[in-house]
């Protein structure tokens, strides 16, 4: 049996729809670009739209609505946090100053 979007309480409002096809639209666009079609399109900062992105991709109706977009934002999510972590991690072990070590 194939999932809907009704099997998951409330449907996606018009506006969500609307981001994912966006997303899907614009998945290959340059990210200037894209951030100046996200103003265009929605009025919202680059911030802003994926803020809400993020929150529509976590939502089982987006999953049912349009699957390859939400596992493809939601891979694309999962790695920006992997890498930050990993850089986060990196910087920290990397620059620590010992006690008594002199800058000079």
């Amino acid at each position: 049996m194939a999932l809907s979007e009704g099997q998951f309480g409330e449907e996606l409002t018009d506006h969500e729809r609307d981001i994912l096809s966006f997303e899907k639209k614009t998945a290959s666009m340059r990210p200037g670009r894209k951030e100046v079609e996200i103003f265009n399109t929605f009025g919202n900062s680059a911030t802003r739209h994926f803020q809400k992105v993020h929150s529509i991709i976590e939502k089982p109706q987006a999953l049912a609505h349009d699957p390859e977009t939400v596992n493809r934002l939601r891979r694309q999510r999962d790695q920006r946090r992997s890498d930050r972590a990993r850089y986060a991690k990196e910087s920290t072990t990397n620059t620590w100053v010992g006690k008594g070590s002199s800058s000079r």
